[in-house]
């Protein structure tokens, strides 16, 4: 309705072009008389309710009439008269298109002589959208939206678009993405993206904003005309039934190489013609700009290769099936002959060797099938120092040929004859792989688990280790009793080459030698209480994450946040074996510099502790918890939000519902979506099903973009 009003506002004005208007002043002048074919005026949006008109000055003339005239108005008014070239319109309307012509003149005789009036230009205060136009573009795997800003020029003022969704037209809009007008060729646009939250056969409403920079401040245009698409009616997913794979370790070259075959079912109701393949160390590699991983070559049901290329991510490999295509379900198997470098680094994917010890960590570094739901493939960036994943529960058979002298620890159950490791791996959604030579095992039961301890040899004091398999077996006593049971009939324990440590299905990796370096620093405190956390943290990844699963790029609260809770409220507080062992060490190392901390505070004093992190949140809180890595300008505030954050959620959450409400919510959640994926959607449908209360909304609002 706006457009067409403003179009009539303009057929008013040429029908009225050569009538006699009243214009404020001592004169009376047509509304559109001749323009100056050299007068040009330039305006600027200055601020939210002002425009910078400037225009190009004339020898012959000493004066300039401004006239401003409102787009739905009929009359230009005057509201300026300057010597110089430049005036600037104040105490205007926001987000109103306003029409401006300059008109110079001169005195001859006592009289005013005119020259003719300037082309008209118009512009509105603050950020606009005029001239802007949003694109929805449907193909078989993505609904890309972006906005086209034609030949505008966008260089200056931090020109962004916000678009927003609704699932109806006159709805309620929630903010999915922030996009930046950046220059194609001669034209300016946002960059398109992909909505990866919309469902198959649904239509959806999206309208957007311009934001932009004006000396330092932000100003935020009206909304845009709503526009509706609808997308692919295209349900269901391409799964993985197992994953085989035939792999060598060459401990010379430091060299991974093999075959990885998929077999995969088409659950959709299209016909796949590509699929996507993740090749996770492709981008490792190019960002330690050591190494390569190079996919050979891709076969179809072991006939014939098909075409296969790299995107701008390196780790996006798309494989087009050709005649092979796979219908509505229908079953094929690619098999993908790769060979890959490890790199000599702290991580979790590559190596370090000392004199005579050596340990390679392998994760990332295996081809997988990318996620494939509602129409498109899923393409989350691989991020460094972060988790990036989103796979569904499969099985994986693999056949590994190491060194003979190498102990192989994998998720899932692994046996090693003559230098052959075979290792079968059941409902799992990913496979990490630790070979080395200088692990030795030590096994115990706990609530009929069967816990797998593989401990550095002749490198960590006995009280060390001791802490070490404490902290691990009671927290899945902990997290048995207070979640819902493990999953799976064994659980590894696996000390490594990392700082921090790293979570795979039925396994958890932790970085031991910085920490032994932390014990050497005498300005280091609590280490032992450090190691404590640092094991429960990982070890709660096997209830969230390795059970209930979740995208880790788009909503990583969902393990990491659990998982923080889990090792710095639940097990801190517990006063458990493990944690009291670590106590008793730190207070022995640290002598006069220990003092009481999280774990060992009263409760009165450990809530307020609780309190100021939570204060500290809200203070430093520029995205939400649930917001994805990529939304994140700093990875230290993806840290605070996705860890700290989403402690300080539950935490909130518990003492607004109260324990026996929130546990029993937190058991439903695991329960239902063990061994499945869940959204913070589906989480917080659980827990308003137990409290719908507005102090629980409350919470909510606080930490969650819904």
């Amino acid at each position: 309705m706006k457009k067409r009003r403003i179009l009539i506002a303009w057929m008013l004005i040429l029908l009225l072009a050569f009538s006699t208007v009243s214009v404020s002043g001592a004169t009376s002048e047509s509304a559109e008389p001749a323009a100056n074919d050299k007068g040009k005026v330039t305006l600027t949006a200055v601020s939210n309710s002002s425009i910078k008109v400037k225009w190009q000055k004339e020898k012959k003339y000493s004066y300039y009439n401004v006239y401003r005239m409102a787009a739905e108005g009929k009359t230009y008014q005057k509201v300026a008269t300057v010597k110089g070239n430049t005036y600037t319109d104040k105490k205007l309307k926001k987000s109103t298109l306003y029409k401006y012509k300059v008109r110079p003149y001169r005195y001859i005789k006592g009289k005013k002589n005119y020259g003719p009036y300037s082309n008209a230009n118009s512009a509105i205060p603050g950020a606009d959208i005029a001239n802007y136009t949003l694109t929805l573009t449907q193909s078989e795997d993505n609904l890309d939206v972006g906005v086209d800003a034609g030949t505008t020029d966008c260089s200056a003022n931090k020109k962004i678009a916000v678009i927003y969704r609704s699932t109806e037209e006159k709805g309620t809009y929630t903010k999915i993405k922030e996009l930046r007008l950046k220059p194609i060729r001669q034209f300016w646009s946002a960059a398109a993206a992909a909505d990866k939250k919309t469902q198959a056969g649904k239509t959806y409403y999206y309208k957007f904003k311009i934001k932009k920079t004006i000396a330092g401040k932000i100003y935020t245009s009206r909304f845009s005309a709503s526009k509706a698409v609808s997308t692919a009616s295209i349900s269901g997913s391409v799964l993985v039934d197992q994953y085989t794979m035939d792999l060598n370790l060459d401990e010379e070259s430091k060299k991974l190489s093999g075959d990885v075959t998929m077999t995969l079912t088409n659950e959709t109701s299209a016909t796949i013609h590509r699929v996507c393949i993740r090749n996770y160390a492709a981008s490792i590699l190019k960002s330690l700009g050591k190494g390569e991983s190079i996919i050979e070559k891709i076969t179809l049901d072991g006939k014939g290769d098909v075409e296969f290329k790299s995107g701008k991510d390196p780790s996006v490999v798309y494989a087009d099936l050709g005649e092979g295509a796979m219908k509505p379900g229908r079953s094929a198997s690619l098999t993908v002959t790769y060979a890959v470098d490890i790199p000599d680094t702290v991580a979790r994917f590559g190596y370090q060797k000392d004199d005579y010890r050596q340990t390679f960590q392998l994760s990332f570094c295996f081809p997988i099938l990318d996620r494939y739901e509602k129409g498109h493939w899923n393409e989350n960036p691989y991020a460094f120092g972060a988790e990036c994943t989103f796979n569904r529960i499969t099985d994986y058979d693999v056949t590994l040929r190491v060194p003979k002298n190498y102990t192989v620890v994998a998720s899932g159950r692994e046996e090693t004859k003559d230098g052959v490791t075979r290792i079968k791996a059941k409902d799992v959604r990913d496979m990490g792989i630790i070979a080395s030579n200088c692990l030795e095992k030590k096994t115990m039961m706990v609530d009929g688990i069967q816990i797998n301890h593989y401990l550095f040899k002749d490198i960590a004091a006995d009280s060390f280790n001791a802490c070490y398999m404490q902290s691990a077996e009671d927290a899945v006593k902990l997290f048995n009793k207070t979640y819902g049971r493990y999953p799976y009939d064994h659980l590894d324990v696996v000390q490594g080459h990392l700082y921090g440590g790293m979570e795979f299905p039925g396994m958890v990796l932790i970085g031991v030698p910085p920490l032994l370096e932390d014990l050497e620093n005498p300005k280091s405190m609590s280490i032992y209480q450090y190691l404590s956390t640092l094991v429960t943290h990982e070890v709660g990844h096997e209830w969230f994450y390795a059970a209930v699963g979740n995208d880790q790029y788009s909503e990583a609260w969902l393990d990491e946040g659990f998982a923080e809770y889990s090792a710095s409220v639940l097990y801190l507080r517990s006063g458990m074996d493990g944690i009291k062992m670590a106590i008793e060490e730190d207070k022995k190392r640290d002598g006069d510099q220990w003092y009481d901390n999280e774990a060992t505070l009263t409760d009165e004093s450990f809530d307020k502790y609780m309190q100021s992190n939570v204060d500290m949140i809200m203070r430093r809180m520029k995205s939400k918890i649930n917001c994805s890595y990529g939304d994140f300008d700093d990875p230290l505030d993806y840290e605070m939000m996705v860890y700290d954050g989403g402690l300080c959620f539950l935490y909130e959450l518990r003492r607004t519902m109260g324990d026996q409400n929130f546990f029993t919510a937190i058991k439903e959640y695991y329960k239902t979506y063990c061994l499945k994926e869940a959204s913070t959607e589906d989480f917080l449908k659980i827990i308003r099903g137990h409290d719908d209360s507005d102090k629980v909304e409350e919470v909510i609002s606080r930490y969650i973009e819904e």
